[in-house]
């Protein structure tokens, strides 16, 4: 940001006035006492447009970054990536996930040419980006960030750009990118990154982080680097379409064993949806009391019962309670569901 006397110097990522002029190697910076977050102090951008970029990807990069995002795109069809460069990233997504049905991108320098053949199109201008409406699935914006001056910009753009479950995906240098230097003096960089600042950023436009990664290899000046999924951020609802769809689609005559932690964490919030005949707890002090009306029991109970199904609803407990259904009441007991087999992902 750039400042005058009547305009004090602030933040670009928190907009705190707790900030230090730092001056290394005739470089000016901006030092953030609140996020930690070192900027450029007026800095004039890199004319991009002019210049091409060495190619950066690696076989050993892309399936890293692969890696790191293969949770999250399952259900991808539509993908926007912020400066794509050649297009690597693309073609080797587009590769591995043959559900991306659209991959297009911003490339403002002349590697937009080579992109041009891998992905479905390519944009050469902010302006002409800033005019879609379309609803992405994934975002993906690896190592731009830093050379971004007006970041907030840019996450807006992202926000316009991405369908409400959709992700984002970031990679950025950590710090300075290396652990052996301690500036980024990269004159096309304006920001220095690390944790909390990259945290407050996302944070600061609605979405929230779902997985960071330090020490991601981006290349051997810049082997330290963060790595983020975010989503917008979601008001917590608890949900039962998360793990009870796992159950057997003919369980009937459920009874729960356990009316513990587990239960009261996991599955009381669902209690009405599972419809048990029962829970039971081998706890004296439990038994007579009523959870969401259904009576929590003697496990004797299910000397009276045939047939039945019973999940048990204990982690710790989980092998001594099996061990006593297939022995005591193995009459009485048709299957057997362990809460694990429920959360496992």
């Amino acid at each position: 940001m750039r400042s005058s006397p009547e305009n004090p110097p602030t933040c670009c990522i928190c907009d705190s006035d707790a900030v230090d002029a730092v001056e290394q190697e005739m470089q000016h910076f901006l030092f953030c006492r609140e996020c930690f977050h070192l900027q450029r102090h007026n800095w004039q951008p890199l004319p991009y447009q002019n210049r091409y970029l060495a190619p950066t990807y690696t076989a050993e990069r892309l399936a890293d970054q692969f890696r790191f995002l293969r949770t999250a795109l399952d259900e991808v069809f539509h993908v926007f990536e912020l400066g794509c460069a050649d297009g690597s990233f693309a073609a080797y997504l587009k590769a591995m996930v043959p559900g991306i049905k659209r991959y297009e991108g911003l490339e403002v320098s002349p590697n937009a040419v080579d992109a041009e053949g891998r992905l479905e199109r390519v944009y050469r201008s902010w302006s002409e980006v800033e005019a879609l409406s379309e609803g992405y699935d994934l975002i993906i914006a690896s190592h731009v960030l830093e050379h971004l001056e007006d970041v907030s910009r840019c996450l807006a753009l992202f926000k316009q750009l991405m369908e409400p479950n959709g992700r984002l995906f970031i990679e950025v240098p950590n710090r300075s990118g290396h652990p052996w230097v301690d500036m980024d003096f990269n004159p096309g960089h304006f920001h220095m990154f690390n944790t909390a600042s990259l945290s407050r950023l996302l944070a600061a436009h609605g979405f929230e982080i779902l997985q960071i990664q330090g020490g991601a290899w981006e290349s051997l000046r810049y082997p330290d680097s963060l790595r983020v999924l975010a989503q917008l951020y979601q008001r917590p609802v608890c949900r039962a379409d998360r793990w009870l769809p796992r159950l057997p689609k003919d369980t009937t005559d459920l009874v729960i064993w356990g009316a513990g932690g587990m239960t009261q964490e996991l599955i009381l919030p669902h209690l009405r949806a599972l419809n048990p005949k029962a829970i039971i707890d081998r706890d004296p002090s439990k038994q007579g009391t009523v959870l969401h009306e259904i009576p929590v029991c003697s496990p004797e109970i299910l000397n009276d019962q045939a047939g039945v199904t019973v999940l048990i609803a204990s982690l710790d407990y989980e092998s001594e309670i099996e061990a006593e259904l297939r022995g005591d009441f193995a009459g009485s007991v048709n299957r057997i569901i362990k809460l694990r087999e429920l959360l496992a992902p």
